[in-house]
């Protein structure tokens, strides 16, 4: 099987459990949003957003350097994942005593604080989650991946559903998320001895010093992305308020419902790119520019239609009570659109030992985003966050997109633009035409414009056709 449709196989294999995934995911936070009002979804919001930067120092970017180390020496997979898992474990604890110390500081209320205990002990179980679906990503058996998302999320989502309906509590519903992670992290353990190797803890100080010292790139990276993707809802709530959160978080998840789509592909380009960066760099600059096309050509008609539908989008799933939400997704929408081709480009420089480049990438635009977010909330609210969310993303797609041309990876980004950009143009006097009809409908009939528009002028091709094909046939 060639490469391209060995990540084709396996980028289908990851798209199906996450949009299964996140369409679960999405029914959850409507559940919330209408059971727990504006102020509810915030504290949710907020509660994962706090933790989760804690979250960060249980893996000091391990799994990731796991990956490439162990995709090109997979006979050194027993002393890498039995260190790191030591190591998380040490590390995890240690996090959530930080966690819980912290929020004394910012909100001591009880609901609060509870909510961050439960939280950060269920997010242990989901760092050794992630672990394991490194392990699974090392071997690229993706499938394993997606069996353990998959069960997750109708875990997470049927009880949290049933215990919004029955219970209506915040407290309740993060007990749900201890219990979902942990029982995924049996089935994880379980399917990582049985199908991939046997492993133990270890404990070799030395080869940790070795560990953190070549992963701390990776980390950085992910500490400063975890920042700026989570920092504004922290922020909001103490500059403003839980409603506000609210109203910024309904946005966001909306679109934090389409980050399957780049997701997915990365995760499964990223061990096949570190491997083409030691065997054949011309199929890397192959596999990365037809990559680059694909996520645009997908991205660019979903940032218009959403721009042009999003009241009829909000008022359809979150009601009236979140109105409010929508000048926030039409500005979030377009860092949605820029993420999709940005982290390509900052995965692609992982994969060719220049891991740096994207850390001090990622680091800059933290630090941007929260000298952003400090002005802007402080005048615009919530719309201020999402500008900044805009100018923060735009500003690490130019500078990674430099980066990977400087190391010999160049795209002409304004030749692959034009044909996607004809066909989403025919596309906007389409939503235009059809503005009468259901909000579902007009979506639908859209995009098969769009993609019908593409296909005349040669947008997409055989090749296209055919991958999509095994996608389908072999998933």
């Amino acid at each position: 099987m060639s490469t391209l449709k060995t990540i084709a196989k396996n980028t289908g294999w990851l798209m199906i459990a996450d949009i299964i995934s996140r369409v679960l995911s999405f029914f959850l936070i409507i559940a919330i949003a209408r059971y727990l009002g504006d102020s509810g979804l915030g504290k949710y919001s907020f509660v994962f957003a706090y933790v989760g930067l804690f979250s960060l120092f249980s893996d000091l970017g391990l799994s990731y350097f796991m990956v490439r180390e162990v995709s090109r020496h997979k006979e050194k997979i027993q002393d890498y994942f039995g260190n790191i898992l030591s190591l998380k474990l040490i590390l995890g604890i240690l996090t959530i005593v930080a966690a819980l110390i912290i929020i004394l500081f910012i909100d001591n209320s009880k609901e609060t604080v509870i909510g961050v205990l439960i939280i950060s002990f269920a997010t242990l179980f989901l760092n050794f989650n992630t672990l394991f679906g490194a392990l699974f990503q090392t071997f690229e058996k993706m499938e394993y991946i997606s069996w353990m998302v998959i069960l997750e999320r109708v875990i997470t989502v049927s009880l949290g559903i049933y215990t919004l309906l029955h219970l209506s509590t915040i407290t309740t519903l993060f007990l749900v998320f201890l219990a979902s992670y942990f029982t995924i992290f049996c089935f994880s353990y379980i399917l990582a001895i049985k199908k991939i190797t046997p492993f133990s803890f270890k404990f070799d100080v030395g080869f940790w010093k070795d560990l953190i010292k070549h992963s701390l790139p990776f980390w950085f990276t992910n500490l400063f992305i975890a920042i700026y993707f989570r920092i504004d809802a922290v922020m909001l709530s103490i500059m403003t308020n839980y409603e506000i959160v609210g109203w910024y978080s309904a946005a966001y998840k909306s679109l934090d419902a389409l980050y399957f789509i780049p997701g997915s592909v990365i995760v499964a380009m990223f061990p096949v790119m570190s491997r083409l960066h030691i065997t054949n760099k011309a199929v890397l600059k192959e596999v990365y520019e037809k990559a680059f096309y694909y996520l645009l050509l997908i991205a660019l008609p979903i940032g218009i239609g959403t721009t042009l539908l999003a009241e009829r989008i909000v008022l359809f799933v979150y009601k009236e009570k979140f109105i409010n939400s929508v000048p926030a997704l039409q500005i979030l929408i377009w860092a949605e659109v820029i993420i999709f081709v940005s982290y390509l480009a900052g995965y692609l420089l992982n994969s060719i030992n220049k891991e740096k480049l994207f850390t001090y990438t990622a680091g800059f635009g933290a630090l941007l985003n929260i000298i952003l977010n400090l002005f802007l909330i402080y005048y615009f609210s919530y719309i201020g966050a999402a500008i900044a969310t805009v100018i923060t993303e735009l500003t690490i797609f130019v500078t990674l997109f430099y980066f990977a041309t400087k190391y010999g990876y160049k795209i002409n980004v304004f030749k692959i633009v034009i044909k996607p950009l004809i066909a989403a143009m025919v596309m906007t006097f389409a939503i235009f035409f059809l503005s009468s009809l259901h909000i579902l409908a007009i979506i639908i009939i859209s995009a098969l414009i769009y993609f019908s528009v593409l296909f005349l002028i040669r947008g997409v091709g055989k090749e296209e056709v055919d991958l999509i094909k095994l996608i389908i046939i072999k998933n």
